[in-house]
Parts: structure tokens; C-alpha cells; sequence
């Protein structure tokens, strides 16, 4: 049981980053060039949450 907690915790902390990256596309699209600290902390969330994801889904 507890591996498929972690493999659904895993896959919707990747799917999260998958998903902040269509939002920063999206925004970016709107808006034109979005400030630095939007972009460099949108990419330290959605790195974040996508290396989470990955060390859930291979945990064991």
C-alpha cells in the first residue's frame, strides 16, 4: 500500500511540474516577458516538484 501512495504522490508532484510549465508558457504568452524573479521562480518550483516526482515514483 504504501508504494502506491508514493507512486501517486510522485505522479501528481510531475504532472505539477508539467503543469506550471503550460502556466509560465501561457503567462508568457500574455503578458510578453515576464519579470525575472516570476520566471526564476516558477522554474525553481516546477524543478522542484518534478525531481520530487521522479524520487517518488522510483522509491520502493
Amino acid at each position: 500500500m504504501k508504494s502506491h501512495k508514493n507512486q501517486i504522490i510522485g505522479a501528481i508532484l510531475f504532472l505539477t511540474s508539467f503543469a506550471l510549465n503550460i502556466i509560465q508558457y501561457l503567462l508568457s504568452n500574455k503578458f510578453g516577458m515576464l519579470p525575472n524573479f516570476t520566471i526564476v521562480s516558477l522554474y525553481i518550483i516546477e524543478s522542484v516538484a518534478f525531481f520530487a516526482g521522479l524520487l517518488f515514483l522510483l522509491k520502493k
